[in-house]
């Protein structure tokens, strides 16, 4: 016999989400899930009406989303620890693959113009390892021209995807750049605006999971490695580091928010 959900409702089309997106989830799970999904949005809310849950779903519901999902996780998962050991195992920077209109060839990072740069496999940077990158936003092409013209950074890096990858509970985090300079080794990651302002759960999981990978490899090396989380409306044309790095996010706040959410759950 076959089991139908009616999305006729909030409660059901958000629990319909949640049911899809966890594999642990099974559709006999489709009552006990819309149960948290109308407690969630009773608290959400402060109310117990649909159009007023209607209403904070057209403004926040990838939000409501990626919070539930955080939480259905943590619960299946028991808070499931996760540990990161530095191995003698190095990382292979090798030719990566990438699609273009033909006829496309490197340009040079001065001549590509901000409405082009997602288009454009951009290059004529001095100290980084291939010949050229694709951005997906112009503020991670002005990241790296800043890094590439920044006198204290010795070299840097746009990581291929996955080359790096930090696993955590939220599941992979792949950090956008590598920068090195004589006392420190950043890694940065540009978010949108509003997924910093909402403290989007997944983007807190993932920072704190990243400043927990940063300290075991400091640890283990000797070299600081530091995270680093741009909003991307911080980042400007023609900035430098320091610049970028004194309106990055407050990590301590940042991941705080996180603390703060799972204390008011419990």
């Amino acid at each position: 016999m076959a089991t139908v959900t009616v999305l006729g409702d909030p409660v059901a089309h958000l629990a319909q989400t949640l049911l899809e997106r966890v594999p642990e989830l099974k559709t006999t799970d489709a009552g006990a899930v819309a149960r948290v999904v109308k407690q969630y949005l009773e608290s959400a809310t402060g109310s117990s009406d649909s159009d007023a849950w209607d209403g904070y779903l057209g403004a926040k519901r990838r939000y409501a989303r990626e919070d539930l999902l955080l939480q259905i996780r943590d619960n299946l998962q028991k808070q499931a620890e996760v540990t990161y050991k530095v191995t003698e195992q190095g990382v292979a920077f090798d030719p990566y693959e990438t699609v273009l209109p033909t006829g496309s060839a490197v340009r040079p990072y001065k001549d590509v113009p901000n409405a082009e740069i997602r288009q454009s496999l951009v290059g004529g940077y001095n100290k980084t390892l291939y010949d050229g990158y694709r951005f997906d936003a112009q503020q991670e092409k002005w990241l790296a021209d800043a890094l590439d013209n920044d006198e204290l950074v010795r070299e840097w890096l746009k990581v291929p995807e996955g080359k790096l990858v930090i696993r955590t509970p939220a599941g992979r985090y792949l950090p956008d750049l590598i920068a090195r300079t004589d006392a420190v080794i950043y890694l940065i990651e540009v978010k949108r605006a509003r997924e910093v302002e909402e403290r989007n759960p997944a983007a807190v999981e993932k920072a704190k999971r990243a400043v927990e990978w940063c300290k075991v490899v400091s640890d283990a090396r000797d070299a600081e490695w530091r995270y680093v989380l741009l909003r991307h409306d911080r980042i400007k044309e023609g900035d430098t580091l320091d610049g970028m790095l004194s309106g990055a996010v407050n990590l301590d706040e940042f991941i705080l928010s996180q603390v703060n959410a799972i204390a008011l759950r419990d």
